[in-house]
């Protein structure tokens, strides 16, 4: 959003942003539907042809885990060589993975997903993640001679509508806030206040 006056809204379209929306399952013909019903003033159909194409460079190359490797796969043969061409992305590809792949090494997988998108073919990740090891994390109360208000641990699974003084010192998981002494948890974190503003 640009701008936001009494009656009218202004938002800005962006490559990333029209890229984001596709991730999130929403489609090109969706969007300037969208455009079409709530613009006050007619779409221009250049714009809407812009929309179409922009949209239709994502997930044209894919990420894929095959086998526990991960690949860079598409189906479009002169694309994946273009890509190759790129002097950014050339060192972040390995071995050629049949005629429409290469292995990526998982050290470079966000580097290499920056990097289409720096060239305008953002990659549709569908590789998944590794579970990584628990961290054990635990908390305790600290009145720190900076903070006149107390560090009190906060359990998942304990309701928040407690003062101070009756929270449990432990708990799994569990995270850490200032509270003033005698303050419903309620009405923390400040921003819960309907008088304090609000930024999305």
């Amino acid at each position: 959003m640009e701008k936001s006056p009494e009656h009218i809204h202004t938002y800005r379209l962006t490559n990333l942003s029209l890229w984001n929306a596709a991730a999130a399952g929403l489609t090109a013909d969706g969007m300037t539907e969208v455009l079409r019903r709530y613009s006050k003033f007619p779409v221009p159909a250049n714009l809407l042809t812009e929309i179409k194409d922009v949209v239709s460079r994502y997930g044209r190359l894919r990420l894929l885990r095959e086998d526990e490797h991960l690949l860079l796969r598409c189906s479009d043969r002169a694309l994946l060589l273009e890509v190759a061409r790129q002097p950014k992305l050339k060192p972040l590809l390995g071995e050629p993975s049949g005629r429409d792949g290469f292995a990526i090494d998982p050290a470079n997988r966000g580097v290499l997903k920056q990097a289409l998108i720096a060239i305008g073919y953002p990659a549709e990740d569908l590789a998944g993640y590794t579970e990584g090891a628990p961290l054990e994390i635990r908390l305790r109360n600290y009145r720190g001679a900076d903070f006149p208000s107390t560090f009190v641990t906060i359990s998942a699974v304990q309701p928040i509508s407690f003062t101070p003084e009756a929270m449990p010192t432990e708990g799994a998981a569990s995270s850490s806030c200032p509270v003033a002494p005698g303050r419903p948890l309620s009405a923390w974190p400040p921003w819960h206040s309907s008088s304090a503003p609000r930024s999305f």
